[in-house]
């Protein structure tokens, strides 16, 4: 390929919408411009070659979807590869791109309103202003209503939900707060093999599954592709893996973040590529939460990244929003409260409990979550609805069935009330009282 431009040395990847960002020395730059005469018209099967050799890598569609997809224009694409190749790859790259887009339009339609600018999956499609703006949209006024019902709330949406939370743009040249990672996947990464791991796709080398996906891209080749990707980035079998986040000497955060922001923008690209708005499997949807993880590590290991707190919050809502029985609602709530945004932590600490398993420790830990981001003036209300739940829940037979389940519930239980004390609410722990009472009378005995 290098030898079609007649270039002495290229082993450079085209820099396109903060893709990856590999020095470049000038005199090789100049080498190149000495040599290239265009002659041509552009070439979009070239342009296509080039972009798989040199481009893929930062891009994880492996074709350059996202460029025809969130409509980068001709000069944005120039723009960024002309100190990496010649101008004449640079124009086959942007013909290979419109060709794309010709295709996409006749396979998926128009897509009105979206480009690198785009926060797509924001929900409600819109951000608001403030936590309270919050609480007045979704309920005509800054309190926790107290006639909503368990069944209610699990009707609620949360990727309809407008939020005062900014979701990631596609691409942004300013800062980290977009999905396209700045950097490919390590060979760390793309040459592991898990074999020690137990999955079931311990037998593939990560690099194989996503080649498998690359050519069929079904939901289930992408599963496998994401597997192999989560297992190799976290596996403490594998020497290079990035995110033991368990671990502060050995935990990388600027680079586990960006593995993690390349897997969850492959994700990404896969349903805006087969025009899927409903969720996909939870597992999926918990990678996006898993590269808030990766930024909220990094501030507990002090060694943040950048925008280290909005990327936490945002990225593991986002998760949330699709998979909202999956994870702890105290860390999404923690990194909201960071925000300003007490109503925001309660709604998902509720909205997590009703979503949970029958009988899960979880819901427990929702309830002392409560008492833990809730505003003075909301305690009150937001308990008594999640005690009720519990109340309602147990009543009808869904009890913990693990003794660890029942510790915990009882541990929660607990501390929901000392927590209320701490934080002297004496008037919302005197009307909860009796709802508390009731649940420890059904709970089982340890």
């Amino acid at each position: 390929m290098r030898s079609r431009y007649h270039l002495q040395a290229l082993t450079l990847c085209v820099l396109l919408a903060l893709g990856c960002d590999t020095p470049v020395d000038p005199g090789l730059v100049e080498t190149a411009e000495e040599f290239v005469e265009i002659t041509r018209a552009a070439n979009a099967e070239l342009g296509r070659v080039t972009f798989q050799e040199e481009c893929a890598s930062c891009h994880a569609a492996g074709d350059g979807f996202d460029l025809a997809a969130f409509s980068f224009p001709d000069s944005t694409i120039i723009r960024r590869a002309l100190g990496h190749v010649n101008e004449l790859a640079a124009n086959d790259i942007v013909a290979h791109v419109r060709t794309l887009q010709v295709e996409n339009l006749k396979r998926f339609g128009p897509v009105e309103g979206v480009d690198r600018f785009s926060r797509i999956f924001q929900p409600g499609d819109r951000q608001l202003q403030s936590d309270v703006d919050f609480a007045r949209t979704l309920f005509g006024e800054d309190v926790w209503p107290s006639e909503l019902t368990s069944a209610e709330l699990a009707l609620i949406d949360p990727t309809d939900i407008a939020v005062a939370l900014r979701f990631p743009r596609w691409s942004s040249e300013e800062s980290n707060l977009d999905w396209m990672p700045d950097t490919p996947l390590s060979e760390g990464i793309t040459s592991y093999r898990p074999s020690n791991s137990g999955s079931k796709y311990s037998s593939y080398r990560v690099g194989a599954t996503l080649d498998t996906y690359y050519k069929y891209r079904t939901d289930h080749a992408l599963r496998n592709a994401v597997e192999s990707i989560r297992i190799a980035e976290r596996s403490s079998a594998n020497l290079e893996a990035p995110c033991l986040v368990q671990f502060s000497t050995l935990f990388r955060p600027e680079e586990c973040f960006q593995t993690r922001r390349w897997t969850a923008s492959l994700i990404a690209q896969h349903m805006v590529r087969t025009g899927q708005s409903d969720p996909l499997e939870s597992f999926l949807h918990n990678l996006w939460w898993d590269v808030g993880n990766a930024a909220r590590k990094s501030i507990s290991h002090g060694n943040q990244i950048d925008n280290a707190t909005e990327n936490w919050a945002m990225w593991m809502h986002m998760g949330w929003a699709f998979a909202p029985e999956m994870n702890s609602s105290f860390y999404l709530g923690e990194g909201l409260k960071r925000l300003g945004l007490r109503r925001h932590a309660t709604f998902v600490a509720l909205r997590s409990m009703v979503a949970r398993s029958d009988g899960s420790h979880h819901a427990y830990r929702d309830l002392r979550n409560v008492v833990l981001f809730a505003p003075d003036h909301w305690v009150a209300e937001a308990l008594k609805f999640g005690y009720k739940h519990l109340i309602d829940q147990l009543e009808q037979g869904k009890l913990p069935r693990r003794r660890y389940d029942l510790e915990v519930a009882y541990e929660k239980l607990i501390s929901t009330q000392r927590n209320l004390a701490a934080r002297k609410l004496w008037l919302a722990q005197y009307l909860v009282r009796p709802l508390h009472q009731r649940v420890m009378e059904l709970l089982p005995e340890l």
